[in-house]
């Protein structure tokens, strides 16, 4: 994934390793919810476990600009609409 973001794009956190089960990465709206979900995903709750995501940086412009060219992704938020 492109880890470009410009200054009026919207920029989507995530950690590669963190995955649904087809294997889509998970991209958050907000660091915090990529924090909630990790630390959801760490046996017991325990980031001792499995330690600390590995925080990236990527935005929707430069997903959409891949054209495919990265693994398939789910935007995932605590917004409600």
């Amino acid at each position: 994934m492109n880890q470009s973001v410009e200054t009026d794009d919207l920029p989507l956190f995530f950690d590669p390793r963190l995955t649904a089960k087809d294997g889509a990465v998970l991209v958050f709206l907000k660091k915090r919810d990529l924090d909630g979900a990790w630390k959801k995903a760490a046996p017991g709750g325990k980031l001792s476990e499995i330690g600390y995501p590995n925080y990236r940086i990527t935005s929707v412009r430069a997903l959409a600009e891949a054209g495919g060219k990265q693994p398939p992704f789910v935007v995932v938020s605590s917004e409600q609409f």
